[in-house]
């Protein structure tokens, strides 16, 4: 069954919130045989490993099933500037495609000018121009080319079901071709292509050999003819078994399969009709489908057995704050397994109990994801030339990031002392906690101070606490020592890490405090005692706090 075959799963990420064509069609989430993929806020692509078996170690955090994944969750950056990325290809800030299924470090180029991607073994591309490219497979029609073995109306009379071996020649477009004009969204899963064209109207193309994904009136069918089934839509969705479409009233649309309850009842949807209302989004899984609300509440319709089972009589609500979900389709077991991204930008790992009563469970893969609307924004600024390669890269990141800012559009004033205030404000954002609200109630801070806000969310989450006066002295410098210790403290309670499994650093010039801190910064590589930390009682630089707090960064 194609349940069970491998697809690769990636995932995206980012801070600053700047609308552009693309960022309706990002591809945000996919899998590739036992890892996770992440694009984090400044646009590097990170590579976060699981593991497809049962294991005993009790790193690892193990569900009822045979799919583990670490608790750990640590994770390697592969490449740079890149916006999405979609089975093995990238589409990159320059507006560049590539492919990495041989080497990230030495892709092959595809194609420029593009907005959005979406592949599986095909890959469809949105110019600049609104037109659709396509390379690849087109066995089923998927890229619109060719011509087919049998007709349309052969195929219904022949009604083949299973058997249907109707093909397209050629099989294989080894260079990109054009096929639509003004289009705003495509997608492609299994040999199907649904396209959503800039005048709301959806049409679909390829093979429906998994059951009626083409949502055109039949079954079993090959069509390699752009045919439009919807109109008055404003956005599209798809998986390997069924289609969804959004109208401008918040209706979600199907089309597709029911197998084991996917759309609700049986049988197949063979032509689009409408489902549920009030819908953002909607991602569907064995069984059932998670579907996001306009007010990004998550709830789940369907059956919640992969056997068949029981249909659930009415829908659940299982959490409010929720962003995208996403099916993890490398998943041999066709488990409940999906993964959730959250409005404060986490990405969470979601287990549905397959019990007569639902109940789920979620895991925290990685926080500072990019929203699908997000994208980086890359400043440039002048005073930073004659810094190290280490500072510059810190600082242009977490730039793009919309983690740090300058002093100014062109300067970022590296060698300023960096204060309380600053580095609470900075660990907010790296950890995804700014609260406009904060309150601390200290009594050095008015609420028309800069850092009012910062205070107090920085006091609720423990990350820069007051003083026993109840002062929060946010003007004052902060020195190397405690800014690494802040870091750490930081790093211990996004990560959950045991500060007792850390040996103490034994070092003169360092006060008891500081100890367990910054034996976890420097075990867990936020810096180096000898070149980080020469004297530790020197005031942080903003220079200096940007190379630390990108490290911090990358591991959370």
């Amino acid at each position: 069954m194609r349940y069970l075959k491998m697809l690769l799963f990636i995932i995206i990420i980012s801070l600053n919130p700047v609308i552009a064509v693309y960022a309706q069609n990002n591809i945000t989430v996919e899998s590739n045989n036992n890892s996770i993929y992440a694009i984090k806020t400044d646009g590097s692509l990170y590579e976060i490993p699981y593991i497809e078996e049962i294991l005993t170690d009790e790193t690892f955090f193990k569900h009822d099933y045979n799919y583990i994944i670490p608790s750990n969750m640590t994770s390697h950056k592969l490449m740079d500037n890149i916006i999405s990325i979609s089975d093995s290809n990238v589409l990159k800030e320059d507006k560049t495609v590539w492919n990495i299924m041989k080497n990230p470090n030495n892709p092959d180029y595809i194609m420029n000018e593009i907005e959005s991607i979406s592949a599986f073994s095909s890959l469809l591309m949105i110019k600049k121009d609104n037109t659709l490219w396509g390379i690849g497979n087109n066995a089923n029609g998927q890229l619109a080319q060719g011509t087919m073995t049998k007709t349309l109306e052969e195929q219904i009379a022949e009604n083949a079901m299973y058997k249907n071996n109707t093909k397209c020649f050629p099989e294989n477009i080894d260079t990109p071709v054009k096929i639509m004009e003004n289009v705003k969204k495509a997608l492609i899963e299994w040999g199907v292509s649904v396209v959503l064209k800039n005048d709301g109207t959806v049409w679909t193309f390829g093979s429906d050999q998994g059951g009626a994904t083409l949502g055109i009136g039949g079954r079993w069918l090959t069509n390699n003819i752009p045919t439009q089934i919807l109109s008055d839509i404003k956005d599209i969705f798809l998986s390997d078994e069924a289609g969804f479409a959004i109208d401008y009233d918040n209706t979600l649309w199907r089309w597709g399969s029911n197998y084991s309850g996917y759309v609700g009842v049986p049988p197949a949807a063979l032509i689009p009709e409408k489902y549920v209302e009030d819908v953002k989004s909607v991602t569907n899984m064995l069984g059932y489908n998670l579907i996001i609300k306009t007010d990004n509440s998550l709830w789940i319709y369907g059956d919640t057995k992969a056997d068949g089972g029981e249909i659930s009589k009415t829908p659940l609500k299982l959490l409010d704050n929720v962003v995208c979900t996403y099916r993890l389709k490398n998943n041999p077991d066709e488990k409940n397994i999906a993964i959730i991204l959250t409005e404060n930008r986490d990405l969470m790992y979601l287990n549905i109990e397959d019990t007569p009563e639902i109940s789920f469970t979620v895991e925290k893969i990685i926080g500072n994801v990019r929203l699908p609307e997000d994208l980086p924004i890359q400043r440039v600024f002048n005073d930073i030339s004659n810094k190290s390669e280490v500072m510059q890269e810190s600082i242009n990141s977490l730039s793009k990031a919309d983690i740090i800012s300058g002093t100014s559009e062109t300067e970022f004033e590296p060698d300023k002392p960096i204060t309380r205030a600053e580095i609470a404000e900075l660990l907010l954002r790296v950890t995804a906690k700014q609260d406009n609200n904060g309150n601390g109630g200290f009594i050095d801070v008015s609420e028309n101070q800069w850092y009012y806000h910062t205070a107090g969310a920085s006091k609720k989450y423990g990350i820069v606490s007051g003083f026993e006066d109840n002062t929060f002295r946010g003007e004052e410098t902060v020195s190397k020592l405690q800014a690494v210790a802040l870091m750490a403290r930081v790093l211990k309670s996004e990560r959950d890490l045991d500060s007792e499994k850390y040996d103490s650093i034994e070092y003169s010039s360092l006060p008891e405090w500081a100890s367990d801190d910054i034996s976890i910064a420097e075990k867990e590589g936020l810096y180096s005692i000898k070149s980080d930390l020469s004297d530790p009682n020197e005031g942080m630089t903003r220079g200096d706090a940007a190379v630390i707090l990108y490290r911090l960064y990358q591991k959370i």
